[in-house]
């Protein structure tokens, strides 16, 4: 069966949105997927290790009109710096992400030209543990009592080398001093 009501009008400007159907960053551990809604994510689940600082987006626009001539540009802001060109393609991989925070941004152009607006899914990777907050504490601890026993060390050695000069001297006074008594 079809059904046909000419008083309904597709407007071919406008255009579906895109959305980002599934999130997986992967590295030396378990991987971490997210899937739609990605919306009711916490602050605190977009915060990966840096042990998975590798991610893969997919995305997808539901354009029902020629859907093989949708097509997708990307960014990730903190890595790059311009939009991709458009592409068919709906998935993009980055690989060894450094610490810090990052926004994945994706927008969609259907097959009549319109573009959609712009989906975001902002993410951050810690830090490894060599430069973690922890980490610089233990450095600063572990420098200071170098340079404190720095300190003590020469402090000992010229006590050390005082008395040492002193006996010295004071040996020499009493040589002096048998010398002179002897005269």
């Amino acid at each position: 069966l079809i059904h046909y009501a000419p008083n309904i009008i597709k407007d071919y400007s406008t255009s579906d949105r895109v959305f980002i159907k599934e999130t997986v960053f992967y590295g030396k551990e378990k991987p971490f997927e997210f899937y739609l809604p990605l919306h009711r994510l916490t602050s605190r689940d977009r915060v990966i290790p840096y042990s998975n600082n590798s991610v893969t987006f997919r995305f997808t626009s539901p354009s029902f009109e020629r859907p093989d001539r949708v097509e997708f540009s990307y960014r990730l802001l903190g890595f790059d710096s311009s939009w991709s060109d458009w592409d068919v393609i709906n998935f993009k991989d980055y690989t060894n992400l450094k610490e810090g925070k990052y926004e994945f941004q994706v927008k969609a152009l259907n097959s009549f030209g319109a573009e959609t607006a712009i989906s975001k899914f902002p993410f951050s990777i810690k830090p490894p543990m060599l430069r973690s907050r922890a980490a610089y504490i233990s450095y600063l601890v572990v420098f200071v009592l170098i340079v404190s026993g720095n300190f003590y060390y020469l402090r000992r050695r010229i006590i050390k080398a005082r008395m040492r000069e002193k006996l010295r001297h004071e040996k020499r006074l009493a040589q002096r001093e048998k010398v002179f008594l002897e005269q």
